[in-house]
This record gives structure tokens, sequence and C-alpha cells, in this order.
């Protein structure tokens, strides 16, 4: 019965994710809520915001992009977590770009800490 079933459940599945990528594009834009919104979870969860670099926007059609550039420091988990809460459960835009590296934090203690590159974009559609 489910694999009969299986393309039916698909198709409400496909319209769902659908009927939520619209939403998300067509949602508000507020550069100031994505702030309180990394900030709060890196003191929640014991994470260095780094940078919160300047938004760069440019349009190609009738879409516009705006990528938020931040850097944070600290566990793997958390980093994860941060980028789970951004595209999946806030729905604060898209991750289109992550890198991760170690860095010393100090030469004289030799201690490394994970730091991580991330770009949250956000679309904009004209209509």
């Amino acid at each position: 019965a489910s694999i009969a079933s299986a393309p039916q459940t698909i198709a409400q599945l496909q319209q769902q994710l659908d009927q939520l990528d619209n939403q998300l594009s067509q949602g508000q834009y507020d550069r100031n809520s994505l702030f309180a919104t990394i900030s709060r979870f890196c003191d929640q969860y014991q994470l260095s915001l780094l940078e919160f670099g300047e938004e760069h926007r440019w349009q190609e059609g009738q879409i516009t992009y705006i990528n938020n550039p931040l850097q944070v420091a600290g566990s793997y988990q958390n980093i994860l977590r941060l980028m789970y809460l951004l595209e999946q459960q806030q729905r604060s835009g898209y991750l289109s770009h992550c890198k991760m590296n170690m860095q010393r934090k100090s030469r004289r203690t030799k201690k490394e800490e994970l730091r991580a590159e991330i770009h949250v974009q956000y679309l904009e559609i004209d209509q």
C-alpha cells in the first residue's frame, strides 16, 4: 500500500517544499533580525562571532541577491547547529558558502580553534 501511494506522497512533499521556498524568497529581509538571531545563538552555544560583514547586493534579471558574510569560531557541532538554525529553522536565507579551517589562537600556547566563514544569501524577486 505504501508503494502505491508513494507518488502521491512525493507530490505532496514537493508541493510543501515549493511553498516553503516561495515563502523564503517572498519574505521580508531584515539584516538587524539576522544579526540578533546569530548573536543570541552565539551567546547560548559558546560560539564567538568574529565578523558580521557588509552585505553585498547584486541583481540578475528580476532577482536581487543579498549576501551576508559572517565568521564564527567554536566547536564543529555548534557551527553546524548555527547553519541548521539559519537555513532550516529560521529560514533566514540560503547558505551559499561555508568554509571551515583550524587556526592558531596563540603562537605561544599553540592552541587552535575552528573558524567558519558562512555566507547567508537572501533572494528578493521583483514582480
